[in-house]
């Protein structure tokens, strides 16, 4: 029996959420390392996640923010720091990439939760 998803897309939807996870750190903007909440001690949204969040914006300029909101899964408004919420949306972020609901962004392909959430994160920064 064949799992609906597919190992394929199991793999490509693992990865791509350890990814974003690994992509909040890359860049390393001068401030001390993250809480475990994400945020940095003057309470800046991690560079990674806001190089994400930018370039979706970007992307999609006519987004508003109760826009974004809407789109996101239950219980993730956007109101905790932007790592707490992947984790909170990851079920969310898996479903994605098994339906290929899948953005660009920066040369990353992310699901379109993970990319809401970096957006509301500079929106709300």
């Amino acid at each position: 029996m064949t799992h609906p998803i597919g190992r394929r897309r199991f793999l490509v939807a693992t990865a791509a959420v350890g990814g974003v996870s690994a992509v909040a750190g890359c860049a390393d903007d001068g401030t001390d390392d993250p809480a475990p909440d994400g945020s940095t001690d003057d309470g800046a949204l991690p560079a990674g996640l806001a190089a994400i969040g930018g370039g979706y914006l970007e992307a999609n300029p006519k987004l508003t923010e109760a826009e974004l909101v809407e789109g996101l899964p239950a219980g993730v408004d956007g109101t905790a720091p932007p790592t707490l919420q992947l984790d909170q949306a990851a079920e969310a972020i898996a479903a994605d990439f098994g339906a290929d609901r899948v953005e660009r962004v920066n040369g990353w392909w992310l699901s379109t939760t993970e990319a809401r959430i970096c957006a509301l994160g500079v929106m709300r920064a």
